[in-house]
This record gives C-alpha cells, sequence and structure tokens, in this order.
C-alpha cells in the first residue's frame, strides 16, 4: 500500500484524557502538517467537518473511543527479534553465549525480515517511537524505518574491544567513529525527519577509554545524544573497579560522557551517589523490567523518583519479551511494589500516573519528557493511538491511569497515527506485509543460528 503523506487528517468522535485522567467527552481533532492543529467538542465541529472537502482517506471516526499520544519504548533491540523467547531460563551472560553472537550471524536481508517484524509488533502496541541500541546493518533497519513509517532514534552497536565473541561486530577505535559519523551524515533527519541518530556505546567492558571519550565528543559536535548500557551487569561495574578504580557512572562523568544526552539502559547497579550524579546531570535512565528481572535485578526506582532522575521504559528487545510497553509498566509496578512499598508500607511507592509518563510521549526528541499526563493538546506532534474501549475492564471510566496500567494491553490498540500518517488501522499494520515478514523470519531462523553456532 502506498504511503501517501497526507496533509490533513480528520479524526473525529474521539475521547480525551483530561489532565486528572478522566474521559472527556466526544472531540474531533483535526491534524495538520504532522501536528494537532485544532480541537473541537463534537458538538462544535460539525460545520468543520461538513464544509471541509475531505475523503474517506482524510476522515478516522474513533466511534467514542480513546485518543492518547503513541508511546516510546527507549531501549530495545531489532536485532535480536527472531530470538524470540530464546533467552528465558538461561545463565549469565545470556548477551555473551547468545545475543551478539546471533548477531554477528544476521545477514543485511536477515536484517531487514527482523526489523519489520519487530517494527510490526511495535506498533501493534502503541510504541510509536523507539530507540534501537544498534547492531549489524543498522543501514537496513532504517530503510524499514522509512517504509513503515514509524519514528526511530537509531545507533550503530559500538565496541572496540574484543575478546573472541563479539569479533565480527568489533572495529579499531579510529574506524569505529567513522563508521558512526558516516551513519550519522547519512540517516539523521531522513525519512521526513522521522530518524534521528544518536552515537553508541554497547558496553563499558568492551569499549575502551579512548572511544568513550571521543564518542562524547563527537555527539556534542553533532549536537546529538549517547545510548548506551550502564550497570547492567556486576561484571560491567567489576570491569571498571579493576580497569579505572571507579564505578561506570563517575567513570562516565569523567569521560564528558554523563549528561542530559545520555540514554542509559537498565540501571540496576546503581549506588545512592550513582543516583544523585545521574540526577544531577539530568540523565535518562531506561528500566526494562522483564530483562532486568531476568538476570540482572531490581531498580531502586523509589530512590530514583525521590531524586529526581529521569526514566523511561524500554522492552529491551523481543528475546526475553515482548513490544508492549503495558506489560512492562505492569511489571514494573508490581515488583516495585513487593521490594520497595511493602517493606514500609507505602501503597504509593510506583503510582500509576507516574507510571504513565514513563511510557513517554512520542515526538522527534526520544529524550522529551513532555507533559505527565496523557492530554491532548493543539501543537503537539501528531503521533497517536486509539485504545478500544468496548471491554468491560475499562469501566467503570473513572480511573482510567490505573485501567491503562492494570489492565490494557497491547491488543486493545486498534489505530496508530505517526507524524499525521495513519500507519495501523483496525489492528492491520499498513505499510509491512506481515504475513509474508512472519513467513520469511520462520524460513531463514534455521541458517542464522547454524551460522551462530547456537541452538
Amino acid at each position: 500500500m502506498s504511503r501517501a503523506k497526507l496533509t490533513r487528517l480528520i479524526i473525529k468522535n474521539a475521547r480525551l484524557l483530561l489532565p486528572d485522567f478522566t474521559l472527556s467527552g466526544l472531540h474531533t481533532v483535526v491534524v495538520s502538517g504532522g501536528h494537532v492543529s485544532d480541537i473541537f467538542a463534537a458538538e462544535n465541529a460539525s460545520t468543520l467537518t461538513k464544509d471541509e472537502k475531505i475523503n474517506s482517506a482524510d476522515l478516522l471516526d474513533l466511534k467514542g473511543n480513546l485518543l492518547i499520544p503513541g508511546f516510546t519504548d527507549r531501549h530495545t533491540h531489532v536485532a535480536q527479534q527472531m530470538l524470540h523467547g530464546r533467552t528465558s531460563e538461561q545463565y549469565p551472560m545470556v548477551w555473551r553465549r547468545i545475543l551478539v553472537p546471533f548477531e554477528s550471524a544476521l545477514t543485511p536481508e536477515d536484517m531487514r525480515v527482523s526489523a519489520s517484524l519487530a517494527i510490526a509488533e511495535m506498533l501493534s502496541a502503541g510504541i510509536t517511537h523507539f530507540a534501537d541500541a544498534g547492531g549489524p546493518h543498522m543501514d537496513q533497519v532504517a530503510s524499514v524505518v522509512e517504509s513503515s513509517g514509524i519514528r526511530a532514534t537509531l545507533s550503530m552497536s559500538a565496541m572496540d574491544i574484543s575478546d573472541g565473541f563479539n569479533k565480527k561486530l568489533s572495529h579499531k577505535t579510529d574506524e569505529l567513529l567513522d563508521l558512526q559519523d558516516h551513519f550519522f551524515a547519512t540517516f539523521d533527519g531522513a525519512a521526513d525527519g522521522r530518524i534521528k541518530v544518536y552515537f553508541a556505546l554497547r558496553q563499558l567492558m568492551n569499549c575502551s577509554q579512548e572511544l568513550v571519550r571521543q564518542t562524547g565528543l563527537l555527539a556534542k559536535e553533532r549536537k546529538t545524544g549517547v545510548h548506551m548500557h550502564l550497570c547492567e551487569h556486576r561484571e560491567e561495574v567489576r570491569y571498571c573497579l579493576e580497569h579505572y578504580q571507579e564505578r561506570p557512572v563517575p567513570f562516565l562523568q569523567k569521560q564528558g560522557v554523563l549528561n542530559e544526552y545520555l540514554l542509559a539502559a537498565h540501571g540496576v547497579l546503581l549506588t545512592a551517589e550513582d543516583i544523585r550524579m545521574l540526577a544531577e546531570a539530568k540523565t535518562t535512565v531506561v528500566h526494562c523490567p522483564t530483562s532486568n528481572l531476568h538476570s540482572h535485578g531490581i531498580p531502586n526506582v523509589v530512590a530514583e523518583l525521590e531524586h529526581g532522575v529521569r526514566l523511561g521504559l524500554g522492552c529491551d528487545g523481543a528475546s526475553s519479551t515482548m513490544h508492549d510497553l503495558f506489560n512492562q509498566a505492569r511489571i514494573l509496578q508490581s515488583v516495585i511494589m513487593v521490594d520497595q512499598g511493602l517493606p514500609v508500607f507505602d501503597p504509593f511507592a510506583l503510582r500509576a500516573d507516574v507510571l504513565l509518563h514513563l511510557f513517554g510521549r512520542s515526538s522527534d526528541d526520544i529524550l522529551e519528557q513532555g507533559r505527565p499526563d496523557k492530554s491532548i493538546q493543539s501543537g503537539d506532534t501528531a503521533d497517536l493511538i486509539v485504545i478500544d474501549l468496548s471491554s468491560t475492564r475499562f469501566w467503570p471510566s473513572d480511573r482510567m491511569a490505573h485501567h491503562l496500567v492494570t489492565s490494557a494491553t497491547g491488543q486493545d490498540v486498534i489505530h496508530a497515527i505517526v507524524d499525521g500518517r495513519v500507519v495501523m488501522k483496525n489492528r492491520e499494520v499498513l505499510f509491512i506485509d506481515v504475513e509474508k515478514t512472519k513467513h520469511e523470519a520462520e524460513q531463514r531462523l534455521p541458517a542464522i543460528l547454524a551460522r551462530a553456532e547456537y541452538a
């Protein structure tokens, strides 16, 4: 199907979330030039919909369902999509034994299929912007992002220390910096501005001090960010203590990387001083509950919130879970309640409205926190999703923040709009042939596993 650029989209019979998380009456929302241009109560919009010369492609009738901002997955790996379920019930270190060897075995065409499958799953769950930490053949990912209509912040996997398992994905320091800079020059701002490029550091134990320092300088020069894994593994902390005589967070500060443009995934092994430094630097820490709980631990979210650390949610790829931020939020709330709420009898340790803020508000900046609610206002980026309210799970509707966190799933998302264009309608992803992609993935997986020497 052709993805023609719409100059105007009229969304009628939409319910909106008010700032107090209650449902509004019916509204008409007008989208123009990739942004929300007008919002009318239904009774005031009849003249607009009657007089404007619109055709069926420009009109979306929500029939009383909920229109909210699209979600942002701030840390994932589309290269690992075909590993679905293969990292559960595994001994550490999974990324050494399974993830990186698997990524190393992917061909460009494998990566295209993997990205297509991952992006289709994301859109189906209301994720309209994702940040990928990098893998092989990222040009293929950029191509699928462009054709699918989703928004993405992409990085190349960056490692210049090789100890065997990552040999195929490692490069010399200068070569790696040149490759990342070329990727930035080629794709930053591509796909009508829907693609942004960050520089990357895969893990501190596979990145030299020179690479860390030069990456920070290059990102600053290019006015972009850095995406990395931080305080995820005990081995990572041990490595920094052994080689630099300090923990990862203060080490990054001395290298000039710890700042408001750093997207730091996991943050499980943080001390009180680490948390203070992250808050002061305005660094965004992304929690990935399923993968963290499987092999890393429980983050100190209560302390992070108390110190004002910027937080986000990520699915960390499909190898151990699914692309569904509703599911991640539910897991995080439950485990934080058990670990940090119940011991001090605090039922508000991680409130539903706070969790919804962690879903992000899809826009062209992956780090943008946005308003703390899920309201829609004129001028907002038109990255929007529609939640089907027909289920009894959402009624009575006076506690919608709690309903979305405790009861909703990605399957409740029926439409998705990115940059003012409908990219999923009635749960059909419009610009990816999902059935063909599923078949291709099924056919390709055995050869990939054989090359990776993993089964």
